[in-house]
C-alpha cells in the first residue's frame, strides 16, 4: 500500500506522462508536490520497489513504466 506521498507522486507523474511523454526529475516532482526532497525520494523509492517508476539515479530522472495495475 502507497503512503500519501507516493500516491500523490504517482499521480502527478501519470499526469505529465499522460499529456506528454516523458522523464521527470526529482526537482521537477518537489517544486510541483510542495513536498521535501527527502519526503519525495522517499516516495519515488517506494514507487521503484513496487515496480510503478524506474529511476536513473545518476541522471536523476524518473519514468513512468506502468500505468495500470
Amino acid at each position: 500500500m502507497l503512503g500519501d506521498t507516493s500516491r500523490k507522486v504517482l499521480r502527478m507523474l501519470f499526469s505529465l506522462n499522460f499529456f506528454n511523454p516523458q522523464k521527470v526529475d526529482i526537482n521537477q516532482l518537489v517544486r510541483l508536490s510542495g513536498r521535501t526532497e527527502r519526503q519525495v525520494k522517499n516516495a519515488v523509492n517506494s514507487l521503484v520497489s513496487e515496480r510503478y517508476v524506474e529511476w536513473d539515479k545518476q541522471n536523476n530522472m524518473i519514468k513512468v513504466l506502468r500505468l495500470n495495475d
